[in-house]
């Protein structure tokens, strides 16, 4: 299993899954891919162990998606404070992201399916783009979505919101797909300090501001779990995690290995103080072809 590329400078081909990858506010592509290679993947890779080779575990490739949530040179000076003004450009990079996807199903990788992982403000690049493929599932077909600590309102997940349906409604059609069932995972926590307090002001500065639609509450997804299990279709897991602690954490990279291999190990319930990365022992690596970072 190998990590993405560092650039974009070709379309993955002949791959019948890919994951894709998409970091929150304020990272640019360079701090996306330093978090990558130095501490999500080295963690990820310590919990599964290898599948077969050939079939569709040969053909699974990983892109990690980079979209314009950073705030360049101001992020320093003033950083949360411009979180409201990335909200329209992440639903509107799912909707570019999901275009893509299209296009390179079409252009060599014949009966393409994805699967999708966001964390924070990028769980609403996931789902924009999961939105915009579900208007023909059969084209490419969503298999599975892991939402971490997402800065999502509950109401956008609920009527009239933009995002109602569970995956596996969505892609009823598509549910053969050999490796997984469809089904979306949330990974939420109540300790979590930016949902708790700036997400909300974030959201009513953005639906001021800049005329973010408002669709009832706005407490956020990845710190109650809501609206509830009808709206979900697999597991929904307060993990007690803070905002930032989700892309080093043995619970929640838990999570992200289930999608590429079978888990070896699961972490204990406490979380070791000096040891974040469970990265020591190497349990070998499988054929997993890699794919692109798009930029």
């Amino acid at each position: 299993m190998h990590p993405a590329f560092t650039d974009g400078s070709f379309d993955p081909e002949g791959y019948a899954l890919l994951t894709v990858f998409v970091y929150g506010f304020n990272n640019d592509p360079g701090d996306e891919w330093d978090r990558w290679s130095k501490k999500t993947w080295p963690g990820m890779k310590r919990l599964i162990t290898p599948h077969s080779s050939g079939g569709i575990a040969a053909k699974h490739g990983l892109i990690l998606f980079s979209w314009p949530g950073d705030s360049a040179n101001l992020a320093d000076a003033f950083g949360p404070a411009l979180y409201p003004a990335k909200i329209r450009p992440a639903i509107e990079s799912g909707v570019e992201l999901a275009k893509y996807l299209k296009k390179i199903a079409a252009d060599g990788n014949e009966g393409l399916h994805v699967q999708f992982v966001g964390h924070s403000l990028g769980c609403r690049v996931v789902l924009s783009a999961v939105q915009q493929l579900a208007a023909d599932p059969q084209e490419v077909p969503v298999v599975r979505v892991l939402l971490m600590a997402a800065a999502v309102p509950v109401g956008n997940c609920i009527g009239p919101g933009p995002w109602p349906t569970k995956v596996g409604d969505l892609f009823s059609a598509t549910q053969s797909y050999e490796t997984a069932a469809n089904s979306d995972v949330i990974l939420y926590s109540g300790n979590d300090e930016i949902l708790r307090r700036k997400f909300l002001y974030g959201e009513r500065a953005a639906e001021q501001w800049f005329g973010v639609e408002s669709f009832g509450s706005h407490d956020a997804v990845g710190r109650t779990g809501g609206p509830g299990p009808d709206r979900w279709t697999g597991t929904i897991d307060s993990c007690g995690l803070r905002h930032s602690e989700y892309l080093t954490d043995p619970t929640a990279l838990m999570h992200i290995g289930d999608l590429f291999g079978t888990l070896v190990s699961r972490p204990l319930p406490g979380r070791p103080e000096d040891e974040r990365l469970l990265d020591r022992q190497q349990l070998g690596s499988r054929q997993l072809a890699f794919a692109t970072r798009l930029g």
